[in-house]
């Protein structure tokens, strides 16, 4: 068995669903809000998995960004392997549906499907490291972008 949380992550509020496998759900989607008593019952919910499958679930979802990052941090915490698909993908099975539809609680069980039809690696968090450098490389080009329109502004007065 292979048992996952599947969470369709967006600003403040995500849908969420537990597979046990491929096409059997653990339970039906449900809201929650990212909020720690939240979180925490869904660490509980992890638990039941676990201790009814004897295997340690993994949590998927796809990237939304800066609404991602915090969960992706909690559950890896939490010792739980963390698995980020690419929009892409899961876009790509949408296309391949009969039906358009843009339900929360269809995300989950189409991000579930995609992960479940592919083999992924878990996400590894960026050391602190690798943190600051992304901070100067975006602060570098930030300064760059400053000084040439600083020149064109000064060339364009002479």
């Amino acid at each position: 068995m292979n048992p996952i949380l599947s969470i369709d992550v967006s600003k403040s509020n995500s849908y969420a669903a537990t597979f046990l496998s491929n096409s059997k759900p653990f339970t039906k989607p449900f809201k929650f809000k990212h909020s720690p008593d939240n979180l925490n019952e869904l660490l509980a919910i992890l638990s039941a998995m676990q201790n009814k499958t004897g295997a340690c679930p993994s949590v998927v979802f796809e990237t939304t960004g800066n609404y991602s990052k915090p969960i992706t941090t909690y559950f890896i915490d939490h010792g739980y392997d963390v698995v980020v698909l690419d929009p892409l993908l899961t876009h790509e099975h949408k296309k391949k549906s009969i039906r358009k539809i843009k339900i929360d609680t269809i995300d989950t069980n189409r991000i579930a499907k995609v992960y479940y039809n592919n083999d992924f690696a878990p996400t590894k968090l960026p050391d602190s490291i690798t943190i600051n450098l992304r901070n100067l490389c975006r602060n570098y080009e930030d300064f760059n972008m400053l000084y040439t329109e600083a020149i064109l502004r000064f060339r364009s007065i002479l």
